[in-house]
């Protein structure tokens, strides 16, 4: 399946998501979804909108965590 492209990717990057204009604003968040039990989860600076948004982390990422045992 082809990644989408232009306009239709950045709705795909961003709909849905909580945009945060600052990287604090984004922690804080975190803190509270982490408080009410979603994990996994990490802050990033979306490279559409330029803003902040909380997200999985990546399976990728997640796997070389495990490898490094920094994360379970």
């Amino acid at each position: 399946m082809k990644k989408p492209r232009g306009r239709k990717r950045r709705r795909k990057e961003c709909d849905g998501k909580v945009k945060h204009a600052t990287r604090e604003k984004a922690v804080s968040h975190l803190i509270f979804l982490k408080k009410e039990g979603r994990a996994r989860m990490h802050v990033y600076k979306c490279s559409f909108c330029k803003q902040w948004h909380v997200g999985h982390i990546p399976h990728h990422i997640l796997r070389i965590l495990r490898e490094k045992g920094i994360h379970s």
